[in-house]
């Protein structure tokens, strides 16, 4: 039997610290990195945050792009914002965060200010229209039914099932999760004693 955990509190969007997502991707080549081709533009790696089970659960929001809303559809992986038309959920790129390291999310900050340029409003926008989405009471519910869905789904597929190749190993890197505080601390004292 499959329970899920609906937080009713407004989901809202987080960006989170790029040594996490540094960290947690030496071990699964699925998680989408901030930094794209080694370039040095960071793309915002931001996204919402869920309980599952008994795991805080990151899970990054992409923003419209036209092969959303002409070649892809929804899938238990993949959440279509208003069809694509404002971006996307990947379900399959959640990563787990520990209660203790959720000080590593910071809240992205989306209200419109007179000194944001043309392309800061039009970010803005997009994420509030995605925050608006997502806490709409019937998404909301959607988004963690499927993400807890996945979850229990994914060590059940065999390795070679295309759904499992394309997601994160979420057991693999919950482990990894509760040692990132061990692994900041033997890299702090390398660096600092």
């Amino acid at each position: 039997m499959v329970y899920f955990f609906v937080y009713m509190q407004r989901l809202k969007i987080y960006n989170i610290d790029d040594d996490y997502i540094r960290y947690l991707s030496q071990y699964d080549s699925n998680i989408d990195y901030n930094v794209k081709n080694n370039s040095k533009h960071k793309r915002p790696y931001i996204g919402i945050i869920m309980k599952i089970f008994d795991s805080y659960y990151f899970a990054p929001l992409k923003s419209p792009k036209k092969k959303f809303c002409e070649t892809m559809k929804n899938h238990i992986d993949i959440i279509l914002i208003e069809n694509g038309k404002k971006g996307v959920i990947n379900l399959n790129d959640m990563i787990p965060i520990s209660k203790e390291h959720l000080g590593l999310l910071k809240e992205v900050d989306y209200i419109i200010k007179q000194t944001d340029n043309e392309d800061e409003i039009k970010y803005k926008n997009i994420i509030q229209d995605q925050t608006a989405w997502c806490n709409k009471l019937d998404n909301k519910a959607m988004i963690i039914k499927k993400a807890t869905k996945l979850y229990s789904l994914y060590n059940k597929l065999p390795k070679d099932n295309k759904l499992r190749q394309r997601c994160c190993n979420f057991k693999l890197l919950e482990e990894k999760a509760k040692e990132y505080k061990n692994f900041t601390r033997s890299i702090n004292s390398f660096y600092f004693s």
